[in-house]
């Protein structure tokens, strides 16, 4: 069994947008991209404009 670090990695909107701005072809602005990503469940803002990433879990994969 794999134990998983429980600290959340923390970035900031411009790393995120270098890390994830070419999964969707370019096609969003910096902060179209994080709300998305918040929207989706995939992050959430930790504050001072640091975010981190949430869980994996089956309806944010499926996007249900």
């Amino acid at each position: 069994m794999i134990k998983l670090n429980k600290t959340p990695v923390l970035f900031t909107e411009d790393e995120f947008f270098q890390r994830h701005a070419m999964d969707l072809n370019f096609e969003c602005g910096p902060e179209e991209l994080i709300s998305l990503a918040i929207e989706r469940g995939f992050i959430k803002c930790g504050g001072n404009d640091m975010y981190f990433y949430t869980p994996l879990t089956k309806e944010s994969f499926l996007g249900n």
